[in-house]
Protein backbone atom coordinates (compact mmCIF):
# COMPACT_ATOMS: atom_id res chain seq x y z
CA UNK A 1 0.00 0.00 0.00
CA UNK A 2 1.39 3.49 -1.38
CA UNK A 3 1.96 6.08 1.57
CA UNK A 4 -0.92 8.37 -0.03
CA UNK A 5 -3.38 6.34 1.53
CA UNK A 6 -1.32 5.55 4.69
CA UNK A 7 -3.70 6.10 7.59
CA UNK A 8 -3.39 6.10 11.86
CA UNK A 9 -5.64 3.79 13.23
CA UNK A 10 -8.70 4.96 14.81
CA UNK A 11 -7.41 3.67 18.20
CA UNK A 12 -4.35 5.63 18.06
CA UNK A 13 -6.06 8.76 17.62
CA UNK A 14 -9.06 7.80 20.07
CA UNK A 15 -5.87 7.16 22.79
CA UNK A 16 -4.16 10.77 21.98
CA UNK A 17 -7.48 12.54 22.21
CA UNK A 18 -7.90 11.25 25.66
CA UNK A 19 -4.70 11.80 26.95
CA UNK A 20 -5.30 15.64 25.71
CA UNK A 21 -8.28 15.56 27.22
CA UNK A 22 -6.89 14.48 30.84
CA UNK A 23 -4.16 16.83 30.99
CA UNK A 24 -6.94 19.92 30.20
CA UNK A 25 -8.69 18.47 33.28
CA UNK A 26 -5.62 18.68 35.09
CA UNK A 27 -4.99 22.38 34.12
CA UNK A 28 -8.62 23.12 35.54
CA UNK A 29 -7.92 21.41 38.52
CA UNK A 30 -4.97 23.23 39.66
CA UNK A 31 -7.03 26.45 39.23
CA UNK A 32 -10.33 25.88 41.30
CA UNK A 33 -9.23 27.31 44.36
CA UNK A 34 -8.41 30.48 42.11
CA UNK A 35 -11.78 30.37 40.84
CA UNK A 36 -13.75 29.82 44.31
CA UNK A 37 -11.30 32.08 46.64
CA UNK A 38 -12.45 34.86 43.90
CA UNK A 39 -16.50 33.87 44.38
CA UNK A 40 -15.88 33.90 48.28
CA UNK A 41 -13.88 37.52 47.78
CA UNK A 42 -17.23 38.83 45.76
CA UNK A 43 -19.76 37.43 47.87
CA UNK A 44 -17.83 39.04 51.10
CA UNK A 45 -17.97 41.99 48.73
CA UNK A 46 -21.48 42.07 48.18
CA UNK A 47 -22.45 41.52 51.66
CA UNK A 48 -20.58 44.65 53.03
CA UNK A 49 -22.57 46.86 50.40
CA UNK A 50 -25.28 45.62 51.35
CA UNK A 51 -24.51 46.01 55.40
CA UNK A 52 -23.83 49.86 54.59
CA UNK A 53 -26.55 50.78 52.06
CA UNK A 54 -29.05 49.50 54.55
CA UNK A 55 -27.67 51.42 57.17
CA UNK A 56 -26.77 54.82 55.18
CA UNK A 57 -30.66 54.95 54.37
CA UNK A 58 -31.38 54.77 57.88
CA UNK A 59 -29.53 57.40 58.52
CA UNK A 60 -30.36 59.51 56.24
CA UNK A 61 -33.83 59.13 56.59
CA UNK A 62 -36.10 62.02 56.41
CA UNK A 63 -37.57 62.88 60.74
CA UNK A 64 -40.77 61.79 61.26
CA UNK A 65 -43.10 64.52 62.80
CA UNK A 66 -45.81 63.86 64.82
CA UNK A 67 -49.33 65.93 63.89
CA UNK A 68 -50.67 67.66 66.69
CA UNK A 69 -54.22 68.12 67.14
CA UNK A 70 -56.24 71.53 66.88
CA UNK A 71 -56.76 71.51 70.97
CA UNK A 72 -52.93 70.82 71.98
CA UNK A 73 -52.13 73.75 69.31
CA UNK A 74 -54.34 75.52 71.19
CA UNK A 75 -53.10 74.97 74.29
CA UNK A 76 -49.38 75.57 73.31
CA UNK A 77 -50.23 79.25 71.92
CA UNK A 78 -50.60 81.88 74.11
CA UNK A 79 -52.72 85.03 72.79
CA UNK A 80 -51.37 88.31 74.47
CA UNK A 81 -53.37 91.66 74.39
CA UNK A 82 -50.75 94.20 74.13
CA UNK A 83 -53.42 97.15 73.69
CA UNK A 84 -53.70 98.22 77.33
CA UNK A 85 -49.69 97.90 77.47
CA UNK A 86 -49.00 100.55 74.53
CA UNK A 87 -49.82 103.32 77.00
CA UNK A 88 -46.49 102.00 79.20
CA UNK A 89 -44.44 103.46 76.09
CA UNK A 90 -43.87 106.87 75.90
CA UNK A 91 -41.55 107.73 73.45
CA UNK A 92 -41.59 111.61 74.36
CA UNK A 93 -40.25 110.33 78.10
CA UNK A 94 -36.21 110.71 78.99
CA UNK A 95 -36.58 107.21 80.86
CA UNK A 96 -38.96 104.34 79.30
CA UNK A 97 -40.42 101.44 81.54
CA UNK A 98 -41.04 98.27 79.90
CA UNK A 99 -43.05 95.84 81.94
CA UNK A 100 -41.40 91.80 82.07
CA UNK A 101 -44.56 90.74 80.53
CA UNK A 102 -46.80 92.25 78.41
CA UNK A 103 -50.32 90.60 79.13
CA UNK A 104 -50.70 91.99 82.15
CA UNK A 105 -53.45 95.19 82.61
CA UNK A 106 -52.15 98.50 83.00
CA UNK A 107 -53.50 97.95 86.14
CA UNK A 108 -51.85 95.09 87.78
CA UNK A 109 -49.18 96.57 85.94
CA UNK A 110 -48.84 100.41 88.16
CA UNK A 111 -49.24 97.73 90.93
CA UNK A 112 -46.51 95.43 90.27
CA UNK A 113 -44.03 97.95 89.09
CA UNK A 114 -41.54 98.34 92.59
CA UNK A 115 -41.81 94.14 92.37
CA UNK A 116 -41.16 93.46 88.72
CA UNK A 117 -37.70 93.81 87.38
CA UNK A 118 -37.93 96.37 84.41
CA UNK A 119 -35.56 97.59 82.05
CA UNK A 120 -34.32 101.37 82.01
CA UNK A 121 -33.86 102.67 78.50
CA UNK A 122 -32.44 106.32 78.65
CA UNK A 123 -32.98 108.44 75.58
CA UNK A 124 -30.48 110.93 74.52
CA UNK A 125 -31.23 114.58 73.57
CA UNK A 126 -30.71 114.81 69.53
CA UNK A 127 -27.86 117.25 68.75
CA UNK A 128 -29.70 118.72 65.78
CA UNK A 129 -31.09 121.92 66.24
CA UNK A 130 -33.61 123.84 64.28
CA UNK A 131 -32.12 125.38 61.21
CA UNK A 132 -33.66 127.77 59.12
CA UNK A 133 -35.37 131.17 58.58
CA UNK A 134 -31.64 132.80 58.81
CA UNK A 135 -31.05 136.10 58.85
CA UNK A 136 -28.99 137.96 56.12
CA UNK A 137 -25.46 137.81 56.51
CA UNK A 138 -25.35 141.65 55.14
CA UNK A 139 -28.09 143.73 54.17
CA UNK A 140 -27.29 143.73 50.81
CA UNK A 141 -29.11 142.71 47.25
CA UNK A 142 -27.35 139.23 45.46
CA UNK A 143 -25.16 140.26 42.78
CA UNK A 144 -24.78 136.27 41.55
CA UNK A 145 -27.31 133.99 42.87
CA UNK A 146 -27.46 129.83 43.50
CA UNK A 147 -26.32 127.95 40.63
CA UNK A 148 -25.65 130.83 38.37
CA UNK A 149 -23.05 130.69 35.76
CA UNK A 150 -19.66 132.56 36.15
CA UNK A 151 -16.39 133.02 34.37
CA UNK A 152 -13.15 132.23 36.75
CA UNK A 153 -10.56 134.48 35.00
CA UNK A 154 -8.11 132.66 37.28
CA UNK A 155 -8.92 128.84 35.95
CA UNK A 156 -10.13 130.63 33.07
CA UNK A 157 -13.45 128.47 32.74
CA UNK A 158 -17.22 129.01 33.06
CA UNK A 159 -18.55 127.45 36.66
CA UNK A 160 -21.66 127.19 38.58
CA UNK A 161 -21.26 129.33 41.60
CA UNK A 162 -21.79 127.11 45.15
CA UNK A 163 -23.46 129.79 47.40
CA UNK A 164 -24.71 133.22 46.63
CA UNK A 165 -22.62 136.74 46.59
CA UNK A 166 -23.39 139.93 48.01
CA UNK A 167 -22.53 143.05 46.63
CA UNK A 168 -20.83 145.21 49.94
CA UNK A 169 -18.50 147.88 50.16
CA UNK A 170 -15.31 147.03 51.77
CA UNK A 171 -15.06 146.75 55.69
CA UNK A 172 -19.02 145.95 55.91
CA UNK A 173 -19.97 144.35 58.63
CA UNK A 174 -21.04 140.72 58.37
CA UNK A 175 -23.03 138.91 61.15
CA UNK A 176 -23.54 135.20 61.52
CA UNK A 177 -26.61 133.75 60.43
CA UNK A 178 -27.45 131.59 63.48
CA UNK A 179 -25.76 130.84 66.52
CA UNK A 180 -22.64 128.10 66.38
CA UNK A 181 -18.91 127.11 66.71
CA UNK A 182 -16.24 128.74 64.55
CA UNK A 183 -15.13 125.64 63.04
CA UNK A 184 -12.10 126.90 61.25
CA UNK A 185 -10.77 130.26 59.85
CA UNK A 186 -9.32 130.11 56.65
CA UNK A 187 -6.80 132.59 54.97
CA UNK A 188 -6.27 131.55 51.06
CA UNK A 189 -5.06 133.80 48.23
CA UNK A 190 -7.93 132.29 45.92
CA UNK A 191 -11.20 132.51 48.37
CA UNK A 192 -9.48 135.40 50.49
CA UNK A 193 -10.04 134.85 54.37
CA UNK A 194 -12.85 132.58 54.97
CA UNK A 195 -14.89 131.71 58.08
CA UNK A 196 -16.96 128.26 58.53
CA UNK A 197 -19.34 128.31 61.49
CA UNK A 198 -20.78 124.65 62.34
CA UNK A 199 -24.27 125.46 63.63
CA UNK A 200 -25.01 121.03 64.04
CA UNK A 201 -24.22 117.76 63.07
CA UNK A 202 -25.47 118.57 59.64
CA UNK A 203 -25.51 122.24 58.55
CA UNK A 204 -22.41 124.60 58.34
CA UNK A 205 -22.11 128.06 56.57
CA UNK A 206 -19.57 129.37 55.06
CA UNK A 207 -18.16 133.34 54.61
CA UNK A 208 -16.10 134.04 52.14
CA UNK A 209 -13.75 136.69 50.66
CA UNK A 210 -13.66 138.21 53.85
CA UNK A 211 -10.48 141.45 54.50
CA UNK A 212 -10.43 140.66 58.62
CA UNK A 213 -11.95 138.07 60.83
CA UNK A 214 -12.67 138.89 64.65
CA UNK A 215 -13.09 135.22 65.61
CA UNK A 216 -10.66 132.28 66.43
CA UNK A 217 -11.35 128.68 65.64
CA UNK A 218 -13.61 127.12 68.25
CA UNK A 219 -15.00 130.05 69.25
CA UNK A 220 -19.12 130.18 70.38
CA UNK A 221 -20.62 133.26 68.04
CA UNK A 222 -24.68 133.59 68.41
CA UNK A 223 -27.31 134.74 66.01
CA UNK A 224 -26.57 138.54 64.73
CA UNK A 225 -23.08 138.77 65.98
CA UNK A 226 -20.42 140.37 63.70
CA UNK A 227 -17.32 137.76 62.23
CA UNK A 228 -15.55 139.69 60.19
CA UNK A 229 -15.43 142.46 57.46
CA UNK A 230 -16.14 142.27 53.30
CA UNK A 231 -12.98 142.90 51.88
CA UNK A 232 -11.56 141.65 48.30
CA UNK A 233 -8.60 139.28 49.70
CA UNK A 234 -9.81 136.63 47.18
CA UNK A 235 -8.71 136.80 43.59
CA UNK A 236 -12.23 139.18 42.94
CA UNK A 237 -12.85 141.52 40.66
CA UNK A 238 -14.90 143.42 43.10
CA UNK A 239 -15.62 143.61 46.91
CA UNK A 240 -18.34 141.13 47.94
CA UNK A 241 -19.01 138.47 50.54
CA UNK A 242 -19.61 135.24 48.96
CA UNK A 243 -21.68 132.81 51.20
CA UNK A 244 -22.86 129.25 51.43
CA UNK A 245 -24.91 126.71 53.26
CA UNK A 246 -23.12 122.94 53.55
CA UNK A 247 -25.23 119.95 54.34
CA UNK A 248 -23.35 116.96 55.87
CA UNK A 249 -24.74 113.78 54.56
CA UNK A 250 -23.12 110.06 55.12
CA UNK A 251 -19.50 112.07 56.30
CA UNK A 252 -19.26 113.89 52.40
CA UNK A 253 -20.05 117.71 52.41
CA UNK A 254 -22.37 118.78 49.91
CA UNK A 255 -23.17 122.55 48.83
CA UNK A 256 -26.83 123.32 49.09
CA UNK A 257 -29.28 126.65 47.73
CA UNK A 258 -29.02 129.17 50.71
CA UNK A 259 -32.06 130.83 49.89
CA UNK A 260 -34.50 128.25 50.90
CA UNK A 261 -33.15 129.04 54.56
CA UNK A 262 -32.51 132.68 54.53
CA UNK A 263 -35.48 135.15 55.39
Amino acid sequence: MSKKFEKWPFSVILDKKKSKLKDQIKGLKSWKWVYLFVIIFFMVLGGIYAFYQQNYFSLTEEPHFERTSSSEKEKSVEIINTEDDLDNYKLNRQEIVIPSTLNQTKKSSVQSEEDVPAIKVTAKAANVKAFGNLIRPIDSEISLSWNEPYKDRVLDAWKFNGGVDFKAEIGTKIKAVQAGIVEDVIKDDYQGTTVIIKHNDTFKTLYGNLQSSYLEEGEKINTGQALGEVGDSGLTDESKLHFEVIKVEGGEENRISPLQYLK
